[in-house]
């Protein structure tokens, strides 16, 4: 499946909104009706950050490179020979 930053960026952002929820439940509690106000700058919070899960899909898919090594299966003449991988790929 090709990677889309759109989707790890959907990933990032809920991850990372739970991840504020769960270390500032403490905090929260502590004070009264600012749960609301939390959570809205949370989700902000969230929304920003997940921005740079766009940045390592376009990273990944204009810079890296697959590892030498990854087995492949040839045919055709020496001179002319096509491969395809048998194997899936490491990206360095």
């Amino acid at each position: 499946m090709a990677l889309s930053g759109s989707v790890m960026k959907s990933a990032f952002q809920s991850t990372i909104y739970a991840g504020l929820k769960r270390v500032f439940a403490s905090e929260v509690a502590q004070a009264s009706d600012y749960t609301s106000v939390a959570e809205a700058q949370w989700e902000k919070l969230a929304d920003a950050l997940s921005d740079i899960a766009v940045d390592i899909v376009t990273q990944i898919q204009t810079d890296a490179e697959v590892a030498p090594g990854i087995a492949v299966s040839t045919t055709g003449s020496a001179s002319a020979q096509t491969g395809t991988t048998t194997a899936p790929g490491k990206i360095t």
